[in-house]
């Protein structure tokens, strides 16, 4: 996966961002840091820190088909 792009997993709109700046966001699921070159933002301005992370804390809210690429930003 590579920044700008969009996925649709478990019903919510995910930006796949770069983490390029000087603060660091925490991810929504496991409440660390995230210190990855990518960050995974939903529409609900919801971070995670990889796909571990947005798959544990989508399947406990949904149980959705397979993942799918939107578009390319």
């Amino acid at each position: 996966m590579k920044p700008d792009h969009k996925v649709k997993i478990y019903g919510k709109n995910v930006d796949i961002g770069c983490n390029n700046g000087n603060s660091r966001p925490k991810c929504i699921n496991c409440r660390r840091r995230i210190i990855y070159t990518l960050v995974f933002k939903s529409d609900e301005n919801e971070n995670f820190c990889g796909l571990s992370c947005l798959f544990d804390m989508g399947t406990t809210e949904s149980e959705e088909s397979e993942p799918e690429i939107l578009r390319r930003g």
